[in-house]
């Protein structure tokens, strides 16, 4: 540390190591360590204390003296920082698709807030699984929304519409937005509901796209009855967990299905009685096996490829399938109409052109889910909320990340971007 580079309790190391493991792969859990100086002194005891109640994001910080020092990784020379004016938005926006060095906060011109929008300064983002398809350049690149990232937030109103009643400048509030992922963002009106009182903000933001769209799948398309079944496909993700939920509020019998043994664990732990492995070639007969050969009244279906005929093949007569993917479709992939036989049917819920276009139905959507959580009966899931988003992550990561990651925004926010590089830190 410092100009002196001295070589102490190697033996230590481990215990940074297996610190390092759990921040890699429980981003949720805090985990930090402290070096202390080499020789004791009485004053150790107050560093300590003082470090464990400091809320900054570093996770490895070392004493030497009266200095503080954190770990930095830089590309052969020191980071610049240039503090920003917090009155200037920034977005997170992807200069080249495919490549996470392009992927960076970029200034821009706020449009004048319309008689139907309202104003936000957002506090917190949700992260979805089709941001990082974004991203990565997975995600259809004919689709309108390809290049924008963040559809929900939640923070502080700070311009309201002249045809906009239901919140008001200095409101707390939650829903969709464009370009959520921003220190300001617009939105319309019918897409925003003052917060419920008990929710923080990051809670907030974990309700909009994924309970809309479970909703509008389960309840609007799918009419679900209590005492049907249910086969919920990628259930450890975000739609699958809120679906999950919905479904259980409906009465209805849930099975779900999960790529992964850890992802399939989740499931278990929430109390789900049958969950399958998704990428087993006979999931189909695991499905016939658990409804005594009947099938499931309802598919809940975000795989793609030969998924969509099996997942075909495990309905019940009267059955109904629910494409939320978007690949098949904008491949224009073909599927086989012997299963749907026995009066089954098969539904597509583009839940993007339902956000851009009927605010009638966004607004009772929201409003429907509002209501619920208000009164219990569905609640935020769960949420890994970063006061300090870098972005300059690594590509596994991104695969790794899930409808249920959230990025937060400090209020009011302290902006930093790093001059040369391609990252901004918020």
């Amino acid at each position: 540390m410092g100009e002196e580079i001295p070589v102490t309790s190697v033996a230590q190391s481990p215990a940074i190591g297996i610190a390092r493991v759990i921040h890699n792969e429980q981003p949720s859990i805090s985990c930090r360590c402290v070096d202390l100086p080499p020789v004791a002194s009485e004053g150790d005891v107050d560093l300590l204390l003082g470090e464990l109640g400091n809320r900054d994001a570093e996770r490895e910080v070392a004493f030497r003296g009266e200095a503080r020092y954190a770990m930095r990784l830089t590309r052969g020379r020191s980071v610049q920082e240039q503090w920003l004016d917090a009155s200037v938005p920034l977005r997170l926006e992807s200069k080249d698709r495919g490549h996470l060095d392009a992927l960076a906060f970029a200034p821009f011109e706020q449009p004048a807030c319309g008689p139907d929008d309202v104003v936000i300064d957002v506090m917190a983002a949700g992260m979805n699984f089709r941001d990082v398809l974004k991203a990565l350049a997975l995600y259809p690149g004919e689709a309108p929304d390809a290049r924008i990232f963040g559809d929900e937030v939640a923070g502080i109103i700070t311009a309201v519409g002249a045809n906009v009643d239901h919140v008001k400048v200095g409101d707390r509030a939650f829903g969709l937005a464009v370009f959520g992922m921003a220190t300001q963002t617009l939105a319309r009106g019918c897409d925003v509901r003052v917060m419920p009182s008990a929710l923080s903000f990051e809670e907030a933001a974990t309700l909009p796209v994924v309970f809309m769209t479970s909703w509008h799948s389960l309840v609007n398309v799918a009419r679900m009855r209590a005492g049907e079944s249910i086969l919920v496909h990628a259930g450890a993700g975000g739609v699958g967990m809120a679906a999950i939920q919905i479904a259980r509020h409906l009465g209805v019998e849930v099975i779900a299905s999960a790529g992964s043994a850890t992802k399939r664990a989740l499931l278990l732990n929430m109390g789900v009685k049958h969950v399958i492995d998704s990428r087993r070639g006979d999931f189909v007969e695991a499905v016939m096996a658990l409804t005594d050969r009947r099938g499931v009244d309802v598919v809940l279906n975000a795989l793609a490829s030969e998924a969509i005929p099996m997942g075909l093949a495990c309905l019940s007569e009267f059955g109904r399938f629910i494409e939320i993917g978007k690949r098949d479709i904008y491949q224009n992939s073909r599927i086989p109409l012997w299963p749907l036989r026995n009066n089954a049917s098969f539904h597509v819920v583009a839940m993007d052109a339902v956000f851009s276009g009927d605010g009638k139905l966004a607004r009772q959507l929201l409003a429907d889910v509002t209501e619920r959580v208000e009164q219990g009966e569905l609640h935020p899931l769960p949420s890994a909320p970063s006061r300090r988003a870098v972005w300059m992550l690594p590509s596994a990561r991104w695969r790794r990340a899930s409808t249920s990651a959230k990025w937060s925004f400090p209020s009011p926010p302290s902006l930093s971007r790093g001059v040369g590089s391609s990252s901004a830190c918020i």
